[in-house]
């Protein structure tokens, strides 16, 4: 390939842009909290979740989660301001779209086990209340695997 003014051009803005997101990614990486606060709000947009209790949630699901530092994780929070739009998310590679559904799975099933919409059956528009992060090793809190009180 000989350099004309016209490849050199080129070269230089597409190394401008790939620095220029990578800087963005790296930013918006640091906002992990937002990610996990993002899926909160998407998927359970029907219930009300106060935003002390989301803030409280997201750091101790990232201190539990052990994925939750890597650098997928990372880029996911990068890419969570175009996520949540339907015709941006269609746009994801398929890999992404798929590591994105993982990890919304995993916090969204640590919400339901640390919260009391499932204990208490929350209706929709109700507010839902966070407990704490559920540790499977204190013991299971679900109603239904409780034994039975004599009275």
């Amino acid at each position: 390939m000989t350099w004309t003014r016209r490849n050199f051009l080129l070269s230089g803005v597409a190394a401008a842009a790939l620095v220029g997101s990578g800087a963005y990614l790296g930013v918006s990486a640091l906002d992990r909290d937002g990610l996990i606060a993002a899926i909160l709000r998407y998927h359970f947009a029907d219930w009300k979740i106060r935003d002390e209790d989301i803030k409280s949630f997201s750091s101790d699901a990232l201190d539990r989660m052990n994925n939750a530092r890597g650098p997928k994780v990372a880029a996911l929070a990068g890419l969570s301001p175009i996520i949540y739009d339907a015709h941006f998310r269609d746009m994801l590679p398929r890999a992404a779209i798929g590591e994105l559904e993982t990890f919304e799975g995993r916090v969204m099933t640590l919400f339901l086990l640390s919260s009391n919409l499932l204990t208490e059956q929350v209706p929709p528009g109700s507010e839902v209340v966070y407990n704490g992060i559920y540790d499977p090793r204190e013991g299971c809190a679900f109603p239904l695997t409780q034994p039975i009180a004599e009275t």
